[in-house]
């Protein structure tokens, strides 16, 4: 694995972390109803949709040189995932609206339910960020260089398919510079 992908995260992440962090405390990002409807609805629904197929896409993500199905089904497996993130997120957003609206009453009962309205989303943006697209990345990679070694074999192949006609030719030319056969 190329070491500027994982860094690349990592001072993202510290960007991100620092932007926040800029105009208020970490903290307030954070709310436990939210991540946990999130993450934990998000990993749940994929889980539903894809079965035994997530631990197939995390032994295609470790896997040296995987085959084309391989790769083909891991990454529909996380695109999986990645939708069913941004449902349940969507979800959240939807939920928080209806609080928001049942609370206009109540003008200190409408920040918390603004947060789950927004931070919902913002926990699968982050998600998707610095999760899913490297892990998209890293099988797009893969896939990459599997169509290239295929390409690669096939000119191989076909060169070795050619030599018998070439050596064919090689001797034809010979055999018209010695005068040994005539071209008319």
């Amino acid at each position: 694995m190329n070491w500027r992908t994982p860094a690349g995260g990592v001072l993202g992440l510290l960007v991100l972390l620092w932007g926040v962090m800029l105009g208020s405390s970490l903290l307030i990002f954070i709310n436990g109803p939210s991540v946990l409807f999130t993450v934990g609805g998000g990993v749940f629904l994929w889980w539903l949709a894809v079965g035994r197929d997530a631990p197939r896409m995390w032994a295609t993500l470790r896997a040296a040189a995987p085959s084309r199905a391989e790769l083909e089904s891991a990454l529909v497996t996380l695109e999986t995932g990645r939708r069913g993130l941004w449902l349940v997120s969507w979800l959240g957003v939807l939920i928080g609206l209806t609080q928001i609206l049942q609370a206009l009453d109540d003008p200190s009962a409408i920040g918390p339910a603004m947060a789950v309205c927004l931070l919902t989303v913002t926990y699968a943006t982050v998600i998707n960020l610095f999760a899913i697209n490297p892990m998209r990345h890293r099988l797009e990679h893969k896939r990459a260089l599997l169509s290239e070694r295929h390409a690669a074999a096939s000119n191989k192949t076909l060169s070795s398919d050619l030599d018998p006609s070439r050596d064919a030719l090689e001797s034809l030319r010979r055999a018209v510079k010695r005068g040994r056969v005539r071209v008319d």
